[in-house]
């Protein structure tokens, strides 16, 4: 069980801070909700949890680094670990910095979006770099799995960004250019799931994802560039009206698909 005289403080109320705090007092634990906007008094806080953007994450750090509980633990949630985790390595600090990353969000944001369930059967994602940093990460297994985390998995800053490059950030970039097709506005009475499936991430805000893919461009790039290569063998295949290399890239892909299917059972 989590415990219960840890003095937590949330800085950004947003869909991800806003979540977290409301998942935390329904634990009936004790939280303080601090707007980006608010005056800051985190001295007592044991956990601070940091919900900003990258760049303003940093900034707040810089600024508020002495005025955070000698001892505490920081979280920062955003989406990128390298760029933060290093920038708090360049910290005179006496307090404890921990990469994190929640695999749960909404397409919309919003502390009116929030939710205390937002959490449930997700993976939070920790990136601790030193014995003191994964001490921290495991002391707060029981934190997480009480909001609702179906896992906790420990990584690296740098394993982290590949895998989010993949996992999330290419999708929202393949949603986004798909919809921005002329035929996207005719599609209406011509679409059905596929269609749905493929532009639900297409409409991220684009001041956070623009700073989210700059941040991670050194494990989103290469991604980007094998995906295209994969997209050319399609066109070429198809240009060429070469049957047999269709066939075979999409059996690969249905094997891939296969492979994932059985990893859930």
């Amino acid at each position: 069980m989590p415990r219960s005289d840890r003095k937590i403080a949330i800085v950004g109320l947003g869909l991800i801070g806003g979540s977290f705090f409301k998942a935390i007092r329904e634990k009936g634990l004790a939280v303080t909700g601090i707007d980006k906007n608010d005056p800051v008094e985190v001295g007592d806080a044991d956990l601070l949890i940091i919900a900003l953007h990258p760049g303003l994450a940093i900034e707040w750090l810089k600024t508020y680094n002495k005025k955070i509980k000698p001892g505490a633990v920081v979280l920062d949630v955003c989406g990128v670990k390298s760029a933060l985790c290093k920038a708090a390595e360049e910290l005179e600090k006496d307090w404890t910095f921990l990469g994190g990353h929640p695999m749960a969000g909404k397409e919309v944001s919003g502390f009116e979006n929030s939710s205390a369930a937002l959490f449930e059967g997700a993976s939070m994602i920790l990136t601790p770099q030193t014995k003191e940093e994964n001490e921290a990460a495991e002391s707060l297994r029981p934190f997480f799995e009480s909001l609702g985390f179906a896992r906790v998995i420990l990584t690296t800053p740098e394993k982290h960004d590949e895998m989010i490059a993949y996992t999330s950030q290419l999708c929202h970039i393949l949603s986004n250019a798909y919809l921005r097709d002329e035929l996207a506005l005719k599609s209406k009475g011509f679409a059905g799931g596929s269609f749905r499936d493929l532009t639900r991430v297409g409409a991220p805000d684009p001041k956070l994802w623009t700073e989210l893919f700059i941040m991670d461009r050194e494990a989103l790039l290469p991604i980007i560039d094998r995906f295209m290569e994969r997209l050319s063998d399609f066109r070429s295949a198809l240009e060429k009206k070469d049957e047999e290399a269709m066939r075979s890239q999409l059996r690969e892909g249905t094997l891939m698909k296969e492979k994932l299917t059985s990893q859930k059972k």
